[in-house]
């Protein structure tokens, strides 16, 4: 029985096995597996053994199974993000086309990037969380912040406007959360860098603790390059 195995044992026997098994079955097993599964030190040394650390080492985060899964689910969302996907919506002027960087980019592996016309220019893409594999119950539970990102960088012989909106939509695609920030305005001659965009959604403030939500996770880009 499972009284019968000491600890130490069942500790390791846990510590190797799927977290979400561990969460699901094993916690269920008896009340000595629950306090181990539900104890910081498991979710500690689980981190440390899959080389999970905080930024800050003076600042451990106070929740280490909160810690443990977002920081295993944090991936890119975005399909094909070097500029060989989504869907285009508006097609204006020379129409988008993707090409070489123009100026010297931050990260040297990204070689390649999207480029607009002088008409209207639009892409979008919808993210359907739960089949990225975030459940009901991890967002109601664990309510994971969502960090959006961006690049953008105008050309020297034109002017460009450049513009973003990303919204966190429910199950019927009505927006719950927008993240729009003022458009980005550039005169022409110009010798600006790649400039980034970035901001957080704190899904916390969005959802109470066990409502369960069917969230897709929307991101429109409107961008509008290259007046003549």
């Amino acid at each position: 029985s499972p009284a019968d195995v000491p600890l130490a044992v069942v500790e390791e026997i846990l510590l190797n096995l799927p977290a979400h098994q561990v969460v699901r079955v094993c916690r269920l097993v008896c009340h000595e597996w629950k306090e181990l599964v539900d104890s910081a030190a498991h979710w500690r040394e689980r981190c440390h053994r899959e080389g999970f650390h905080p930024c800050e080492v003076s600042r451990p985060p106070d929740d280490w199974r909160l810690f443990y899964f977002l920081t295993k689910n944090r991936h890119n969302l975005l399909k094909n993000p070097r500029a060989e996907g989504w869907t285009i919506v508006q097609n204006g002027g020379d129409c988008w086309v993707t090409g070489g960087n123009m100026k010297p980019f931050p990260d040297e592996t990204v070689t390649k990037c999207f480029v607009t016309s002088y008409g209207l220019c639009l892409k979008q893409q919808l993210i359907d969380l739960k089949k990225e594999g975030y459940s009901d119950a991890f967002m109601d539970r664990l309510q994971p912040p969502i960090k959006i990102t961006d690049w953008y960088a105008p050309r020297y012989d034109c002017g460009c406007q450049y513009e973003i909106s990303v919204e966190l939509l429910d199950r019927r695609k009505k927006p719950l959360c927008t993240f729009q920030p003022e458009k980005v305005f550039f005169e022409q001659w110009n010798h600006e860098p790649w400039c980034q965009v970035s901001s957080i959604i704190l899904t916390v403030k969005l959802f109470p603790y066990n409502q369960t939500n069917s969230l897709g996770f929307i991101v429109s880009l409107f961008v509008l390059l290259y007046f003549r």
